[in-house]
């Protein structure tokens, strides 16, 4: 039987053997009874698998989501859209970016403004209701004015759907050569000559309408920079994209990068199952997929993103979708491609890659909407060329399975077998629903891979968490639950308190502490000791820094807010038993702190710097301060301040976090240094003053499940060589690693 087989990063051979039928609900095509997804360990690319389906993530509220559930993903490009939900002005120049102003913890060159979502609004653009050449051009001027004044560099899409005939085009490019292109792309170039361009954007799969576009915009100069288009169908997707390449070759245009702006339409667009076929076929067609956006939590309607048609990965809650995992799943996906191949692509698709610095392989399958559900077969061939594998006779493959539907909490494990390896084989059945992705974590069968030594705390977390000490023997952990209040729990020496919703107890050392902003509070908390006390701090929904403090006696003295305008989720440090300092990042991008000084808090002042995510701060010692934040590239950056010489200025300690960082102190000599490294396991830099940083490292396993993580861990140090850490498990509880 014919197979589909893949030569590119996504290979990997499959056969099928057809058994039976199964039973079909509407709109469903026959399917073999037992697909297979083959995955040839033997033909590594020797080479990553690239970003492709991280594409363009739909979203127009620079503050949401959180950076908790941003940061894992790695995204390669952002979405913005019509300001005006989000209190744009309505004269010119409309404010086009008091949204884009405010993506401090996104990449301002990583951004794609959607030029006509900016001037389709009758609202804000009044000029819309009887366009023209004259109007387009001087709307599309004013938004690339804006952007030139914001200082900022994004990509501009200029016009939507245009076979449509939407945005105000009487006819569209397809019968009369693009006039609203034509005329939006004169105003941005006349604003920013050197302006990256992207378009068309056409609805629907058509190679041949793209080639018109290309051969009319051509003979006129007015090429795009990127080449878009709207897309249902990953069977087809590199194919498709083979075939524009070839035709650019055949006409002397050079190539143009190739980006499907919205992947997913109507029912099938909130499911893990579709999310990985089109990474799969993203990969293979090296075409960059934006298929999903962010939940919108000011939108009309109560939709959950600017686009009706399209569903978030996260809810207006920011509980993760499962698709959320999916992306995650896909970004942590470290080492080499792997070649796979399909026996079934119009049901089942996948992608895997090997990675030798971990000892362990990824394997992600994902069933489309035309899948039916039941079994399928994952054929690992090629094992023994594996490092960690080797001539082993058997191998241990866990299983995570991420079935459709909305809150998600985690991403449970499914199973965790030993199976036989034959002649290098070994096959892996899978119970796959229509709609549903599968992750495969394959390893040595001897790997302590949930790694013992980490201790499952339980719990619901819809954030990174926070942990304080005020002694040897006392341990804080703090996490914002799924309904959004604190919740606190205490380690007395030798076991942590049960999670509790109940108010907090102090004698059982657990309970609900609510949140400034009706019980609740966005982002994650942060935690300090001094004097004693516990002081927590967290962003209130009004997006101003809340605090409460948990005194020697027991009680929580109840929630004050400081004022502010945060960013992100704030950061804590105390120089001595009577001062704070808190931290946060500004709408600017820099970080901005206030301090206690045991009577009361200073006004916000600016420490500059250009950073993403939440920042993080410790004292070492008095007179100490130093503070710790993500850069665009993923490095981390430092500031720190001293009696004698105040702040010093931003610099690179380098590092590629996906994760906001998080230190701790040992000594008035010793720091370290801790994030979740791009394949999701928790990593360690330690600087002493004698030998300065000492490199990155992974920590144990790498994390407690798996060997990965989510999210920021969380530390503290309890005295001189000891390290308490926190985490997010990957799975979904709270887990706790006592290091040295």
């Amino acid at each position: 039987m014919p197979t589909h087989s893949r030569k590119k990063l996504v290979g990997a051979a499959v056969t099928t053997a057809v058994l039976t039928v199964w039973m079909l609900t509407p709109g469903q095509e026959a399917q073999a009874a037992t697909p297979f997804l083959t995955v040839d360990f033997s033909s590594s690319t020797g080479s990553p698998l690239g970003g492709y389906g991280r594409g363009l993530l739909h979203g127009i509220n620079a503050d949401f989501p959180d950076a908790a559930n941003v940061a894992p993903l790695n995204p390669t490009e952002w979405r913005l859209g019509d300001p005006g939900y989000n209190g744009a002005t309505t004269t010119p120049p409309y404010d086009y970016f008091h949204v884009y102003g405010t993506t401090a913890h996104y990449n301002p060159a990583q951004t794609e403004v959607i030029t006509s979502d900016f001037i389709a609004d009758p609202t804000y653009n009044p000029q819309y209701a009887n366009p023209s050449a004259t109007n387009w051009n001087t709307l599309c001027y004013n938004v690339a004015a804006g952007v030139v004044a914001a200082g900022q560099s994004p990509t501009f899409d200029l016009i939507n759907e245009p076979d449509q005939g939407v945005d105000g085009a009487t006819s569209t490019w397809l019968s009369t050569g693009s006039t609203s292109w034509d005329d939006c792309y004169a105003g941005v170039r006349s604003a920013d000559p050197s302006a990256q361009i992207a378009g068309p954007s056409i609805s629907y799969s058509s190679v041949a309408d793209l080639e018109t576009f290309l051969s009319d915009q051509s003979a006129k100069g007015k090429l795009p920079n990127v080449l878009t288009w709207h897309f249902d169908a990953p069977q087809t997707l590199a194919s498709d994209a083979s075939a524009l390449r070839t035709w650019m070759t055949a006409h002397s245009i050079a190539q143009i990068p190739l980006v499907l702006q919205e992947a997913l339409t109507s029912g099938s667009v909130g499911h893990p199952g579709q999310t990985v076929d089109y990474f799969a076929a993203a990969v293979e067609g090296s075409v960059t997929v934006g298929h999903a956006c962010w939940g919108e939590s000011g939108l009309p309607n109560g939709n959950t993103c600017e686009e009706p048609m399209l569903d978030g990965i996260l809810n207006l809650t920011q509980t993760r979708r499962a698709e959320w995992y999916a992306y995650a799943d896909y970004a942590a996906m470290a080492g080499n491609a792997v070649a796979t191949s399909t026996s079934d692509i119009t049901h089942i698709d996948g992608l895997a890659t090997a990675d030798p610095a971990t000892n362990k392989a990824t394997v992600l399958l994902g069933a489309n909407d035309n899948y039916a559900g039941g079994t399928v077969n994952v054929v690992l061939n090629g094992l023994g060329s594996l490092p960690f594998i080797g001539g082993a006779a058997s191998v241990r493959v866990a299983v995570q399975t991420l079935a459709p539907g909305t809150g998600a909490a985690s991403q449970p494990v499914a199973s965790d077998t030993t199976y036989t390896i034959s002649s290098g084989s070994a096959t892996v059945p899978i119970s796959l629903a229509r709609y549903s992705a599968a992750r495969l974590t394959i390893m040595a069968t001897s790997s302590d891979v949930t790694d013992s030594s980490w201790a499952n705390l339980g719990g619901t977390l819809s954030d990174s968490p926070a942990i304080a000490s005020t002694g040897s023997s006392n341990l804080f952990a703090f996490v914002r639950g799924s309904d959004g209040a604190l919740y606190a729990s205490r380690y007395n020496g030798s076991s942590w308190a049960a999670w509790s919703g109940s108010a907090w107890n102090n004698t059982t050392g657990a309970g609900d502490i609510g949140g400034p902003s009706g019980g609740t509070f966005v982002g994650a908390p942060a935690a300090v000791a001094w004097g004693g006390n516990v002081t927590v701090t967290v962003r209130g929904t009004d997006n101003a820094l809340w605090i409460d403090t948990l005194s020697s006696a027991g009680t929580w003295g109840g929630w004050a807010s400081l004022g502010g305008t945060l960013a992100s989720s704030p950061a804590l440090a105390s120089q001595n038993g009577s001062d704070l300092e808190a931290f946060a990042r500004n709408s600017s991008g820099g970080v901005s702190t206030t301090q206690y000084n045991g009577t009361s808090w200073s006004s916000w002042t600016s420490l500059g710097g250009t950073v993403i995510g939440d920042p993080t701060a410790v004292s070492r010692s008095n007179g100490v301060v130093t503070v710790y934040a993500k850069h665009a590239d993923n490095s981390v950056w430092e500031t720190y301040w001293t009696t004698v010489g105040g702040w010093s200025a931003w610099s690179s300690i380098g590092g590629n976090l996906s994760s906001s960082p998080n230190i701790s102190a040992e000594s008035s000599t010793e720091e370290s240094l801790f994030g979740r490294g791009q394949s999701g396991a928790l990593l360690r830099d330690t600087w002493t003053s004698t030998a300065g940083w000492s490199g990155w490292t992974t920590v144990g396993s790498g994390g407690p499940t798996y060997g990965t993580m989510t999210g920021t861990p969380a530390t503290v140090s309890r005295g001189s060589g000891s390290t308490d850490v926190l985490v997010w498990s990957s799975d979904g509880p709270l887990a706790y690693l006592p290091t040295s």
